[in-house]
């Protein structure tokens, strides 16, 4: 019998243990602000320059686009495609995996953004560590005033940064596999409209000699396409793209994947907003040229045209509420 109770009181005591610590974890969770989250980008960004002088490479412009009006979902998959690029990095340097968070779906806060830097400054570190860089940067202090918008911006910018370090740049199939996630995540949205039956349309002609501007300035209309999907939906649009006049931009593969990424954030986001919660996944295609990835974007602008005639007689097709 006693030893009965001192089993029951180690149980209650483990479980005592636990709530405290989600009571903690929820607590600090809730404490995670914009700003907080900015503060540890900043501390990315000057660790990934030392490592940037270290190499010898370039030190790149600030992104040519701006982004207004964004929130934690959209800053969060910027932040997990920033991990997974130093998983990339620290396998190429050191040929050892590092780790990153999975991909979530909801309303998401910055803890989630948070968790996947820091993830990824775990996995810069050890690439440092290889290069023997020594210097550590402290956590800048923390500039209250720093929202979402200021967070992804600062994320887009060492995306670009980072994208220097690579012996393996991203080419147009990463962007192709990303467009097609983005298709995917469209047919499951085209699902909820009984009158459609082809939900993966077939690709338009095949138009040669394209560069990644092009396919960059589809995206784009890709993008405004969504956002009038979103205002019928009565969803306010959340990311304000301002463009840049097309023959000034020098744009690389690098950044339409990051632009892909982007578009996949949103339909993410109204995949959920219907009521779904299970993540799809793309597949990593052969190599591609950018002439190829314009045209699978043809696929995606379909899908969205029928989403969008869809929407315009039945706006009130989303399940959950803002």
């Amino acid at each position: 019998m006693k030893e009965i109770l001192v089993f029951v009181k180690c149980v209650f005591l483990n479980l005592s243990f636990l709530v405290f610590l989600l009571f903690q974890n929820s607590v600090f969770s809730e404490n995670i602000t914009p700003s907080i989250v900015y503060s540890h980008v900043s501390q990315f960004s000057q660790e990934l320059n030392l490592l940037r002088l270290e190499l010898g490479a370039r030190k790149t412009e600030p992104s040519f686009i701006i982004i207004k009006n964004a929130v934690p979902r959209e800053v969060f998959y910027q932040a997990l495609t920033l991990c997974q690029k130093t998983l990339r990095l620290r396998f190429e340097r050191t040929r050892i995996n590092g780790k990153c968070p999975p991909a979530k779906i909801g309303e998401l806060v910055p803890d989630d953004v948070l968790v996947q830097i820091k993830f990824a400054s775990k996995n810069l570190l050890a690439v440092n560590k290889v290069f023997d860089v020594q210097k550590t940067i402290d956590l800048p202090e923390v500039e209250m005033s720093m929202e979402s918008s200021d967070v992804i911006m600062a994320i887009l910018d060492v995306n670009i940064q980072i994208n220097t370090l690579f012996k393996r740049r991203y080419l147009p199939d990463d962007v192709f596999r990303e467009v097609t996630l983005s298709i995917f995540y469209a047919a499951e949205i085209l699902k909820k409209f009984p009158s459609t039956y082809e939900r993966i349309p077939s690709e338009p002609l095949f138009k040669r000699q394209k560069t990644p501007k092009d396919v960059y300035f589809k995206l784009l209309n890709i993008i405004e396409t969504i956002q009038k999907i979103q205002q019928l939906s009565y969803v306010q649009p959340l990311v304000t793209i301002e463009r840049f006049e097309r023959k000034k931009l020098k744009v690389t593969p690098s950044d339409v994947y990051d632009l892909a990424t982007l578009i996949v954030s949103e339909l993410t986001y109204l995949y959920w907003r219907t009521g779904e919660t299970k993540i799809i996944k793309s597949y990593q295609p052969p190599p591609k040229i950018p002439a190829q990835v314009f045209q699978r974007i043809g696929v995606l602008e379909k899908q969205l045209g029928v989403i969008l005639e869809n929407v315009k007689s039945n706006p009130n097709w989303l399940k959950r509420d803002n």
